[in-house]
């Protein structure tokens, strides 16, 4: 069923509108260190030639500092992330894209149901010609075999009205519920005092692509969600 809708997607003439929600900012957590403190000791008892004193390498081991990474998005579309990437190139930010693919969107699927045979479902398709109808597609193998697309919806109300368009009209149409894939751009690149967006560069994006966001994770978060959406 899932290349069946994604066969549709690339078919449907633009009937659908993408809605997402930006996902919420995600916030880093910095753990405290203890730091122990030295003990008090009397004047007398602090040797008097300091040095006959040993000095000892310091053994106290510190951690690594973490990097940081700015993330940009999300985007809709290779076209939008790619005028964006752009933009911030000429700027001398060098971002990476990544990109994460999810069927959790609700979608509905307005379509003829499978004829019997082919010839039956182009029979179907004449009619279609014969009124002018042109937004339809034939599909050609798989559990749906011989039924006939009349547009994927993303909105229940776009879709009945399609659903009972082509009821006036005649035709058996049904309506089936579906996962809509969405695909979803970022742009990622590490924090750097030299090289950050500022606040008329980000103007400028949110005016052409609404309900972007940026904000600052770990980078070693950044290879971590990498490696899990492969």
């Amino acid at each position: 069923m899932k290349w069946l809708i994604y066969s549709l997607l690339l078919v449907n003439l633009g009937m659908f509108v993408w809605h997402y929600q930006s996902p919420s900012s995600e916030v880093i957590k910095q753990s405290e260190q203890l730091v122990e403190l030295p003990k008090l000791v009397l004047l007398r008892e602090v040797l008097p030639d300091s040095r006959s004193q040993k000095r000892f390498p310091d053994t106290s081991s510190s951690k690594p500092e973490q990097k940081h990474c700015y993330r940009l998005g999300p985007f809709i579309g290779k076209k939008s992330v790619k005028t964006a990437l752009g933009l911030l190139n000429r700027r001398g930010i060098m971002a990476n894209q990544s990109s994460y693919k999810e069927n959790n969107k609700d979608g509905f699927w307005v379509f003829i149901p499978p004829s019997s045979s082919r010839k039956k479902a182009k029979d179907i398709i004449v009619r279609f010609k014969a009124i002018g109808e042109k937004h339809f597609f034939l599909v050609a193998s798989g559990e749906f075999k011989n039924a006939i697309s009349l547009g994927l919806f993303s909105l229940r109300k776009h879709a009945n009205s399609r659903l009972k368009e082509m009821k006036n009209l005649g035709f058996g149409a049904a309506m089936r519920n579906v996962n809509l894939p969405k695909s979803l751009f970022w742009l990622d690149w590490e924090r750097d005092p030299e090289h950050h967006i500022s606040r008329e560069v980000f103007i400028n994006l949110r005016e052409q692509f609404k309900d972007i966001g940026q904000v600052e994770v770990l980078c070693s978060s950044l290879a971590a969600k990498k490696d899990t959406k492969k």
